[in-house]
């Protein structure tokens, strides 16, 4: 379900739900009733009353505070070697540490803790999913504490957004402890989520990532701003219910980033395994931006992200035709790259391909009045609308100029 944003849809979907208030309208909690400094360790009738609808849900007692609930789904992971997110590198699927929180705040801040932290690994054919609950405040440091055994230095952390948000809280968190967490190497998929999708969904976040790249539809899905409202409820009441909804949010969103990492991993390895004909098996695969995967398979020193350029060069991407023949240049395949340039100015007009195969008659082929010629042409060209138009004139004029004096010494012959 799309996450709603703005303080009138928030009210709105307030309002809806039977039996959800603003904490401000609930009565004041026994701790704020007794003063500033008042402990919050519930009394032992209270605390007795939690433990039942929390055993109900699946989850086991860990610490004096903390709770564990551990799942069994499938592991999108047991066919695949992953290589495109480690950046060529075969890894086994079961060194990933797929983490996700849910929070006290939307926002960073001092403030803010993690009272939910999940950790997914792959074991065989499932995903083996540990979430740690906080019960109260006073715990935290003990989830904290567990949570670092969950990490495995030598293991890799896979987030959505973690980079920002999850892990900067978590450290920040494990400071004001006075405790030190040494995480292992991450992979945020995020940027390459925008990179694949971002020119084709109107967002990015992970549920958008889930409706329409993974297909995954929430039935019944607790909106992302209501989570802190209903942990603060839970704290204040001992209304464990309304948690249900968070826990599954939580969870699904730690098996969806299982997913989204599989499925990116899966889009590469079929563009791989298509040999010559990747640009063909691209364009069969479920929607994405080709381009965004032929630079990131060339990132990673794979060869189909070549041959998936040229097959986007032969079906009219001008972004395609620029890397692709900057590649062929730096790979020193001039010839080829003249080609490229060559067809790109005279079927689109390129400015860039023109500038280009000017260098190329000037300092290659040393025919400095084809590449005048080119710089005249292309100068001429109208520039409105034309991102950089400014610089763009200026190079064009200043090499025109150089190449009109380099022509003139050259009429002059050398000199005796």
């Amino acid at each position: 379900m799309a996450e709603r944003s703005g303080l009138a849809a928030r009210l709105e979907w307030l309002r809806s739900q039977p039996g959800v208030v603003p904490a401000s309208s609930l009565p004041p909690s026994p701790e704020a009733q007794a003063g500033p400094g008042a402990g919050r360790k519930p009394p032992e009738g209270e605390a007795l009353a939690r433990r039942g609808p929390l055993l109900e849900l699946g989850f086991r007692p860990v610490g004096s505070y903390t709770w564990m609930r551990e799942s069994r789904v499938p592991n999108p992971l047991a066919a695949i070697r992953p290589a495109l997110l480690t950046r060529g590198e075969r890894i086994e699927p079961k060194r990933f540490l797929f983490l996700d929180t849910e929070t006290t705040g939307l926002s960073g801040g001092a403030g803010n803790l993690a009272f939910l932290i999940g950790v997914a690994r792959a074991e065989g054919e499932e995903l083996w999913v540990r979430q740690l609950f906080l019960s109260d405040f006073p715990g935290e440091r003990e989830l904290l504490e567990l949570a670092a055994r969950e990490l495995d230095a030598d293991g890799i952390l896979v987030t959505y957004n973690g980079a920002s948000f999850d892990l900067p809280l978590l450290r920040t968190r494990f400071l004001m402890h006075g405790m030190r967490l040494d995480l292992p190497g991450g992979i945020d998929l995020l940027r390459p989520a925008r990179r694949l999708w971002g020119g084709l969904l109107e967002s990015c976040s992970l549920h958008s990532i889930e409706e329409s790249v993974l297909q995954v539809e929430r039935e019944e899905d607790v909106p992302g701003f209501l989570v802190p409202e209903l942990y603060f409820r839970y704290l204040r009441l001992g209304e464990c219910e309304p948690l249900s909804a968070v826990f599954a949010h939580h969870l699904q969103d730690i098996v969806s980033l299982a997913m989204l990492f599989a499925h990116i991993e899966a889009l590469s390895e079929e563009v791989e395994g298509a040999g010559s004909a990747a640009g063909d098996a691209a364009a069969r695969l479920p929607r994405f931006d080709r381009y965004a995967m032929a630079i990131m398979l060339l990132e990673r020193g794979r060869s189909a992200g070549e041959r998936l350029l040229s097959r986007l060069f032969e079906e009219g991407d001008e972004r395609a035709g620029r890397a692709y023949g900057l590649l062929l240049k730096r790979a020193r395949r001039f010839g080829e790259a003249r080609e490229v340039w060559r067809r790109m100015w005279s079927t689109t007009g390129s400015r860039f391909a023109a500038v280009e195969l000017a260098k190329d008659y000037e300092h290659r082929l040393r025919d400095l009045a084809a590449a005048l010629e080119l710089v005249e042409r292309a100068s001429r060209l109208p520039l409105r609308g034309f991102p950089g138009a400014k610089e763009a004139r200026e190079e064009l004029l200043a090499r025109r100029a150089r190449l009109k004096r380099k022509l003139a010494r050259a009429e002059e012959g050398p000199r005796p």
